[in-house]
């Protein structure tokens, strides 16, 4: 591992940030390339798995860190953060290239995928602290100089064209005009000692985590290799997934087929939501390796979490319907179909219980045909998403409806027609007398 030394060495009294961030990290790039993995990268002998494997932590890494940078928190260096365009999109193409055409991840080195999530949780956990923020940016821009030079290395090893890349060598012939761009607005701080400290911790602690990934990466062994989730989606966390294919692809095809029966999440999530989707569905297909009772908590959980968001519960429902039924189509396997139906159940007696189920029937039917009137933007179920959310309100998650109904009446995407007709079906919704 990189010696970590006191940062009092690197701080000098008058603080010059950019001074004090080489000369504490002056030795680690020659360390960082003395690793097995950049030399068996020089030397065209890296295994695929490793550059592909380095690509799903960088993602892991940029997508925190690129969603901190446009939040408001960084306002104080948005002239520095601005001037970095973001990576992310570009790592996700790269990926997309190298993708199985069946739509199967190939399996992660874990210890890599572990690294990268340890480091973006750190990220997560100093977001309002744009200093922190501008040391990690400086190890990722820095590393574009590199990637410039080692773009045909990576090409090689992956078995691609270079054109076929755009995360490595990402500016092109301005990546040197670029880099001096960043470090010019990066002296221009003059930062407090403390936060030129912050600035120098982070820089510091990325090598490291970067270390940490690369020496996971290359050399492994088979036993390193596991289905992770970071495949999928970079955002999602560390949740467990399906190890064997067979109940990988039908997760991949449940997600798939629950993404595209609600057009409601393309429309407000992007392609975003729908990397989420997927992450979900194999998240929702592990869960039933547990206890009937566990999945039932998970699932209850679950609800809580996508409905405070936007998502109504009838979305979820309609998802774990459709794995239930690649589960009966697929045959036999280690998965329990009945591990939802305690969930499934408990959602069925909410409904008929508390609420007269043929009159929320009657109000989706009535406002189905009003929707579909409105001139303009339209999305498909719309009574049945407000209905569902109403419910959700009603039945525990306070924000559930007012989540979903600000966006369904956002003026700039819908006619007022259809606002119109949203709020109207939510006072004949509060109109409904809830059975006592």
């Amino acid at each position: 591992m990189l010696v970590r030394l006191g940062l009092s060495e690197y701080i000098c009294e008058m603080a010059d940030l950019l001074a004090d961030l080489r000369a504490a990290t002056k030795h680690i790039h020659e360390h960082l390339e003395t690793l097995p993995y950049h030399l068996a990268l020089i030397k065209g002998e890296l295994p695929k798995v490793s550059a592909l494997c380095y690509l799903r932590a960088l993602a892991t890494l940029h997508a925190p860190l690129e969603s901190a940078l446009r939040s408001p928190n960084s306002s104080e260096l948005s002239d520095l953060f601005g001037s970095c365009g973001p990576k992310l999109p570009a790592i996700l193409a790269d990926l997309k290239t190298l993708h199985d055409p069946e739509g199967v991840p190939s399996p992660s080195l874990t210890g890599a995928a572990a690294a990268a999530y340890s480091f973006a949780n750190l990220i997560i956990t100093r977001l309002n602290d744009p200093f922190y923020l501008a040391g990690v940016l400086y190890v990722l821009e820095g590393s574009q100089s590199g990637g410039i030079q080692l773009k045909q290395l990576y090409a090689q090893v992956l078995g691609v064209q270079p054109d076929d890349l755009t995360y490595f060598g990402f500016y092109g012939n301005q990546t040197h005009s670029k880099w001096r761009s960043f470090t010019e607005k990066l002296a221009a701080l003059h930062p407090t000692r403390e936060q030129t400290a912050s600035v120098i911790a982070a820089a510091m602690t990325s090598f490291e985590s970067i270390e940490t990934i690369l020496r996971a990466l290359y050399p492994y062994s088979d036993n390193d290799l596991v289905f992770h989730v970071s495949a999928l989606n970079p955002e999602a966390g560390d949740h467990p997934v399906p190890q064997a294919p067979k109940e990988l692809k039908f997760a991949l095809r449940a997600g798939q087929r629950a993404w595209k029966k609600y057009d409601y999440l393309e429309k407000r999530f992007g392609e975003r939501g729908r990397r989420f989707t997927t992450s979900d569905s194999c998240w929702l297909v592990a869960l039933s390796q547990l206890s009937p009772e566990a999945t039932t908590q998970s699932l209850k959980w679950l609800r809580k979490v996508l409905a405070s968001r936007g998502i109504p519960t009838v979305i979820l429902e309609s998802h774990l319907r459709e794995i239930q039924n690649e589960m009966k189509a697929d045959g036999p396997s280690s998965l329990t179909i009945a591990s939802y139906d305690g969930f499934l159940a408990a959602l069925e007696s909410e409904r008929n219980s508390s609420f007269d189920s043929e009159m929320l029937a009657a109000v989706i039917h009535k406002y189905d045909a009003a929707f579909k009137s409105a001139p303009g933007e339209k999305v498909d179920h719309a009574a049945e998403l407000i209905v569902s959310a109403w419910l959700d309100r009603k039945t525990g998650v306070p924000e559930a409806l007012s989540s979903l109904q600000k966006w369904l009446t956002d003026t700039n995407v819908f006619s007022p027609n259809w606002v119109n007709v949203v709020e109207e079906i939510v006072v004949a919704l509060d109109a409904i007398e809830v059975r006592v």
